[in-house]
């Protein structure tokens, strides 16, 4: 298989998703058959931070976090600026709050909004985590 045939998976994730269909399934599969697709990680790591484990999902999300997306090169796939900017960075936050790393959740939160379609929402979270924050 290649990489670039991970489309149809992801296709068929959004349109199940879109529809309200579960996709927890769906998405292992896909990610089962290409472990290295950074999108397929970023759905795993975002449907484990929906039921709550944040320390599966912690790790793919400051992956995703760090990558440049500058300098970022995949030879077989494009991916959307997003997916290492706010799509990332704000369900981390999620995961750093939850964990009572205020200070981090915040930073990610600050961070998300320059890049979000709803920034207003993301320096809402920020405050907030800032001022569960000690000290």
């Amino acid at each position: 298989r290649k990489l670039g045939d991970s489309a149809l998976y992801l296709s068929l994730i959004k349109l199940r998703h879109d529809q309200g269909v579960a996709i927890n399934d769906l998405a292992a599969e896909a990610l089962a058959l290409f472990p290295s697709h950074l999108a397929l990680q970023w759905i795993a790591a975002q449907l484990a931070v929906e039921r709550g484990d944040i320390e599966a999902a912690r790790p793919v999300l400051e992956k995703l976090t760090t990558i440049d997306v500058d300098t970022f090169f995949d030879p077989e796939l494009a991916y959307d600026k997003a997916l290492f900017r706010h799509l990332s960075a704000e369900p981390l936050a999620l995961c750093y709050f939850r964990s009572g790393r205020y200070d981090d959740a915040a930073r990610l939160y600050r961070a998300a909004a320059r890049t979000s379609p709803d920034p207003a929402a993301c320096d809402l979270k920020a405050r907030f985590a800032q001022l569960r924050a000690p000290g």
